[in-house]
């Protein structure tokens, strides 16, 4: 009987031993493997906050757009209302040079006609 006993509790250790070195092997797989999740969690950490920043530079982008736009808009604006000035100026130029060129014709003829009458009769 001892030695059943012995066989037993060498079977046992030998149970034991080999549970316990597929318990070993089964944490060590483990542990790599989660090694391999954390870095792949890792890897999509980094890429989520790249595309984070990326979508940032193109809401700043869109926003300097949309002020550029506007700039653009205020400016046609500015040249539209500029073009409208200078032809009504023009057309206010062209009246007054032919008024002051008819009053200096006029003023020449009145004194040619003064000193025509005065100095030389």
């Amino acid at each position: 009987m001892e030695n059943l006993n012995d066989m037993e509790s060498s079977n046992n250790r030998n149970n034991m031993e080999t549970l316990e070195s597929l318990l070993k092997s089964y944490l060590q797989s483990n542990e790599k493997r989660l090694d391999r999740i954390e870095a792949k969690i890792d890897t999509m950490a980094d890429t989520i906050v790249a595309i984070a920043r990326a979508e940032e530079k193109l809401i700043n982008l869109e926003e300097a757009r949309d002020r550029t736009s506007t700039r653009i808009s205020n400016v046609e604006k500015n040249v539209y209302t500029l073009d409208r000035k200078v032809s009504e100026y023009i057309g206010s130029k062209t009246f007054s040079d032919k008024f002051f060129w008819l009053a200096v014709t006029a003023s020449g003829t009145l004194m040619s006609a003064y000193l025509i009458n005065n100095y030389i009769t």
